[in-house]
């Protein structure tokens, strides 16, 4: 295991044949800086897992009103469109 920066590139170029961003992109600094930097790790014909909330879901909406009201972790959060997720993947 190492800890660090998505932006620190910490592996090498093709490393990885799958990337995991489980309940992720929400908690970036920049969505598609780290989104980019996984490009790079990934091999040709890679795969990308993301899991998130969408900010139109029930539960996108019910944690934006978390953010609104200073919740101790959600107020960090950028909850996404599809549509924007979808730009940032292109």
């Amino acid at each position: 295991m190492r800890l660090g920066r998505a932006q620190q590139q910490i592996f090498s170029a093709t490393s990885f044949g799958t990337v995991f961003l489980i309940v992720t992109l929400c908690f970036l600094d920049s969505a598609p800086s780290v989104l980019k930097e996984v490009a790079r790790v990934l091999i040709a014909d890679g795969k990308i897992v993301v899991g998130l909330v969408l900010k139109e879901s029930p539960w996108g909406k019910y944690y934006e009103k978390k953010k609104r009201q200073g919740h101790r972790f959600y107020k960090y959060a950028n909850f996404y469109k599809y549509d924007e997720v979808v730009t940032f993947l292109e």
